[in-house]
């Protein structure tokens, strides 16, 4: 699973969030039901600041805990 996340966890390394972020929302699109897709993207985003967007893709990932989106 590390592989298929290699180039997002590239762009994280190198600061470049905005870039991770469009790579994993390209695969949100296209991916059947991955929570391990979910939680990064949610971390991404909140990360970036977008608590209530975190927050959704959190849910779906099947977490629970935290404030992000309500």
């Amino acid at each position: 699973m590390a592989q298929a996340f290699a180039d997002i966890d590239t762009e994280l390394a190198e600061g470049r969030m905005w870039r991770a972020r469009e790579l994993l929302a390209a695969r949100v699109l296209t991916s059947d039901f991955d929570p391990d897709l979910f939680r990064r993207y949610g971390a991404v985003l909140h990360a970036m600041g977008d608590q209530d967007e975190a927050g959704r893709f959190y849910m779906l990932a099947g977490e629970s805990s935290g404030t992000e989106g309500l």
